[in-house]
């Protein structure tokens, strides 16, 4: 019985020690795993950071442009550019990726309205490409034409008679801003498409007050601002001609720029001139961006482009050369930007209620806003 004792000890002694040393075995495989994934995760930091330095500060421009041209354009994420680059070289490459406009002044003489036209639908198209011609409006979804480069997709809008477009102020215009639809609502409009930029400090602005000039039924309702040397004046006359004209504040002030304007809101890029097409470089604007844009064709017929953005793999946005290139492909001899970000912004009153029929890019929905054009019914 002692020997069998022993024997069963000894047994048991070395279960103990083989079970010891798999433990200790899977220890160190785990330990060499952990090892593993921690060396793998830093090198591929260390990786995309060399890369990432390599795309920023080497000899290829491309993404560098494109970064600090993006994010410059924003009202919030410039710390984007700026965390990476001095001063200096952000300077330099919005020097080198500007848009290069006419230098002359539109002449509105050479547009002729008609603002006839024949409705052609009673609801809005769910084909991209179709144009349907209700209530004297034109709307029109659009995309961009291939799976190629960025994606955008959004509206455009035409007015066959300009003189029914007209500026509105939200309802507390100079302390709180309003809704698009609101507005649309509480004036009986029948569309309604954001216009001009305002105050926003640290993106937390309520809406309520224009940064630059503002211009509504033949009164400025805002003024041009003493610390920008040259204005951007997009306007229509008492004739309902698109004007874009570059002023200084004497200019402005002084002379007839400003006078004869029944709408004038301020903002750039110009994207053509009396048929003239800005140039623009490859980085011109950014990245694509949610935008709006205002044109006019030589028979009158005003056009409304909204562009939604920010929404990967869905719509990413347009760049200002899309907008060129849209504007042209709809007959625009006149055409500039207006505000764009998250207050590109369309309504339209289907006769029930007023609804946004885009995709603002804000999370919280339609932006509060100063202003907007808006179309009265016919």
């Amino acid at each position: 019985m002692k020997m069998d004792d022993s024997i069963e000890a000894q047994r048991r002694e070395i279960v103990r020690k083989v079970k010891q040393q798999k433990k200790l075995a899977q220890k160190k495989r785990k330990k060499r795993a952990v090892q593993h994934f921690f060396l793998s995760f830093f090198g591929t930091l260390v990786g995309i950071f060399c890369i990432g330095l390599f795309v920023m500060y080497g000899p290829f421009p491309y993404v560098r442009n494109m970064w600090v041209t993006t994010a410059m354009g924003t009202g919030q994420h410039q710390w984007l550019a700026t965390m990476l680059f001095d001063q200096k070289t952000i300077n330099a490459i919005l020097a080198s990726n500007q848009v290069v406009e006419p230098s002359n002044n539109t002449n509105p003489n050479a547009i002729k309205v008609s603002g006839k036209v024949k409705d052609t639908a009673t609801t809005l198209p769910t084909e991209y490409g179709q144009e349907n011609i209700i209530n004297g409006v034109g709307f029109i979804r659009i995309r961009s034409d291939s799976g190629l480069g960025h994606l955008y997709k959004g509206w455009v809008v035409k007015v066959y008679d300009p003189s029914r477009v007209y500026m509105a102020l939200s309802y507390k215009f100079g302390t709180s801003g309003e809704r698009i639809s609101h507005m649309v609502e509480r004036t009986g409009a029948y569309v309604g498409i954001n216009a001009g930029g305002f105050e926003d400090p640290g993106g937390e602005g309520n809406g309520g007050t224009p940064n630059a000039l503002l211009i509504s039924n033949f009164k400025i309702e805002h003024p041009l601002q003493s610390n920008t040397s040259i204005h951007s004046i997009i306007g229509l006359d008492s004739a309902n001609r698109l004007t874009l004209q570059k002023l200084t504040a004497s200019q402005a002030t002084q002379s007839a720029g400003l006078k004869g304007l029944k709408t004038a809101v301020e903002w750039s890029p110009f994207l053509i001139m009396d048929g003239q097409l800005s140039s623009m470089t490859a980085y011109s604007g950014g990245a694509p961006q949610p935008r709006t844009a205002i044109g006019q064709t030589k028979t009158g017929v005003l056009i409304f482009l909204i562009i939604d953005g920010r929404r990967p793999g869905v719509s990413d946005g347009a760049t200002f050369k899309d907008l060129q290139q849209l504007m042209v492909k709809y007959g625009a001899y006149e055409a500039a930007t207006l505000d764009g970000g998250s207050s590109s912004t369309l309504v339209y009153n289907d006769g029930t209620n007023a609804k946004v029929v885009n995709n603002p890019s804000s999370a919280d929905g339609e932006r509060y806003l100063p202003n907007a054009f808006l179309i009265t019914k016919k």
